[in-house]
């Protein structure tokens, strides 16, 4: 079997500008730890999420200020070598002394027997925000399809994981957003 890396190391994508804002994504096999994050970068929650003992998902963001300075690539080092999966999308437009105007939503579906995974609304404040959604698993062999009206930004099959968003015309509510999930997840 592959026993992955300790180092996840992601590039950023092409286009970036200043103003914009990073989200990075990683999914881990057998939930390790983070023990290094890149410099500039913030947790997007306060702990990652755990998918019982078989993954752990963890958010990062980045305002850009210097983007002709921006390094080729940031690593992320996990507490050890494990199959991961990352990613990382750019969003312009963004307000960068308050890049988010909810509180993030989170949910952890541990059954795998299910193909869906559903993570409760928020309410916007500002019209015209993007919501972003992240999806993590505890396998490589699940395929994601976003809720309905997302975009999927990338998708990653070593330890599954997904970022899409939406753009929101007016402020308020969200709705729950549903991933349809391939099976096993196993």
């Amino acid at each position: 079997t592959d026993p992955g890396s300790a180092s996840v190391t992601i590039a950023p994508p092409a286009g970036v500008v200043d103003g914009d804002v990073l989200i990075a994504h990683v999914t881990a096999d057998l939930t390790p730890s983070m023990s290094q994050v890149p410099a500039g970068w913030a947790p997007l929650f306060t702990s990652p999420l755990s998918i019982n003992t078989g993954a752990r998902v963890f958010a990062y963001y980045y305002v850009v200020q210097d983007a002709a300075g921006l390094p080729a690539s940031w690593t992320w080092q996990l507490s050890t070598s494990v199959k991961w999966g990352a990613g990382m999308t750019a969003f312009s437009g963004v307000d960068v002394s308050n890049p988010f105007d909810s509180a993030v939503s989170t949910a952890v579906q541990s059954s795998y027997s299910t193909s869906i995974a559903t993570v409760p609304g928020v309410t916007t404040v500002t019209p015209g925000s993007m919501v972003v959604g992240g999806v993590g698993f505890d396998s490589g062999n699940v395929t994601v399809s976003p809720p309905a009206g997302w975009t999927e930004a990338w998708e990653a099959g070593v330890q599954t994981a997904e970022l899409t968003y939406q753009s929101r015309s007016a402020s308020g509510p969200t709705g729950d957003a549903t991933w349809s999930l391939s099976l096993p997840m196993a």
